[in-house]
């Protein structure tokens, strides 16, 4: 007697969402260039997408919301284009051109390993960096957050590795994975408490407060990267390690927005009030005006009045130097605040005059 057994195959399992993190990884594991720059939201329509969170951000948070505050980007390059709407040259000068993109397929989709010894090479097979994202469950955007970028080194059959992502609002902004030569462990400062659960490792303050990271339970991870981006422009910045003992806390930051700008119209400052005093020291002179100051336009800008101001074809600048050098203050913002204006003094100290 002859029995004939048929079998169904399975059905095949349904392509990702377009946009989302799987889609650009299986773009990436399958070397589609093309796929990988339409899943990252780097085609058609960017320039448009950038100049409209250009008005609601400064350049640190926007580069975050882009996905391309970990690459090799060109900042004034990539203002220029934003502004002339040229998505190609946009996407280039935030480091998604063609050429990168096809080092990130290389990259992130290599087995084939080179270990060096003895002054030889060797070359060895083993997984790809970006199968650290295979069967596990990785963070995804919190409620809340407008974007964030995330970091995570793992290991897989002995190998460290590093993968990165960007999600927005609109899905995928960044896809990177390489094997890992420089961070092969991230653990905590040796006083720094331990947690099993690296939720409970995470700071209870700003956007992380409510970052589901229940994926890092898997054993695979060593550690990880947050930085997380709210409406308001506030940059919350989180490295986490794992050792024996647990995960804890590495660094963190938290900043506001005018807090950030605030800073860099300080550090501008002091570099007016360094390079006048070298002037003064050198040929005997204190410059008249701020253009007598050896420094590019986009250095004179106040970035408190306007974050984007350096970029214009014609920058104002937004600070005035003293015509005495003796004086209570050497060089003064021109932007009048509630405070006054701010100013440096000639040791380096910062004041509110006016």
């Amino acid at each position: 007697m002859l029995f004939i057994c048929t079998c169904t195959p399975a059905d095949p399992a349904p392509p990702p969402q377009p946009g989302t993190v799987d889609a650009a990884v299986l773009a990436l594991r399958t070397g589609d260039v093309a796929a990988l720059r339409e899943h990252l939201g780097k085609g058609p329509g960017l320039a448009a997408r950038a100049r409209e969170l250009a008005t609601k951000l400064d350049t640190e948070a926007w580069l975050v919301a882009m996905g391309a505050v970990e690459r090799e980007y060109d900042l004034p390059h990539a203002v220029a284009a934003m502004q002339a709407d040229n998505d190609t040259e946009l996407a280039d000068a935030l480091g998604f051109g063609q050429q990168a993109l096809q080092q990130d397929v290389l990259n992130g989709g290599g087995s084939v390993y080179i270990r060096r010894a003895n002054a030889r090479k060797y070359y060895q097979s083993g997984a790809q960096p970006i199968a650290l994202l295979d069967d596990v469950e990785f963070p995804l955007l919190p409620a809340g957050c407008m974007a964030m970028h995330v970091t995570l080194w793992g290991r897989l059959n002995g190998r460290e590795l590093r993968v990165r992502y960007g999600l927005g609002v609109s899905g995928a902004t960044n896809l990177e994975a390489d094997a890992e030569l420089g961070r092969t462990e991230i653990s905590p400062p040796s006083g720094a408490q331990r947690y099993q659960d690296a939720a409970d490792a995470l700071p209870r303050v700003g956007p992380a407060a409510t970052f589901n990271v229940a994926g890092l339970a898997n054993e695979r991870w060593y550690g990880a990267q947050f930085i997380l981006l709210a409406p308001d422009g506030t940059i919350q910045n989180v490295l986490m390690g794992r050792d024996d003992g647990g995960w804890g806390i590495v660094e963190q930051k938290l900043t506001a927005r005018q807090t950030r700008l605030g800073e860099l119209r300080d550090q501008r400052m002091n570099v007016i009030r360094r390079r006048a005093a070298d002037m003064l020291r050198s040929a005997g002179l204190w410059p008249r005006k701020l253009d007598d100051v050896n420094l590019q336009a986009r250095e004179l800008c106040d970035p408190t009045v306007d974050p984007w101001a350096e970029f214009a074809i014609d920058p104002i600048p937004g600070f005035e130097v003293a015509a005495d050098p003796n004086g209570i203050w050497q060089v003064a913002a021109t932007a009048i605040t509630p405070k006054g204006r701010r100013a440096i003094t000639p040791t380096g100290a910062f004041i509110w005059i006016d």
